[in-house]
């Protein structure tokens, strides 16, 4: 598993893999100063190494994009609501 599979499971859990201007935005408060494009998000949804079009995303920037969502959640732009329910099987 590596940074980019991480970083599609989170915009597809989100529902964020359609909403490009709110994931550049989430980037930007996370503290990336560089400009998110499309194809630089879509390079990053590539987990296939040997996908010509994969780029493979840096810790530090996955790191930024989890500071992004945290800072997001607290100022209100995104709503992360885990209820997570665990049923144990006798």
């Amino acid at each position: 598993m590596n940074n980019n599979y991480v970083f599609n499971r989170l915009l597809t859990t989100l529902n964020l893999h359609r909403n490009h201007d709110m994931t550049a935005k989430i980037f930007k408060l996370g503290g990336t100063h560089s400009e998110i494009t499309k194809s630089l998000v879509k390079s990053w949804r590539i987990s296939d190494e040997q996908n010509r079009l994969y780029r493979p995303m840096l810790d530090k920037t996955l790191i930024s994009f989890f500071d992004g969502l945290q800072q997001a959640s607290k100022d209100e732009l995104i709503d992360i609501n885990c209820d997570i329910v665990i049923r144990i099987k006798e």
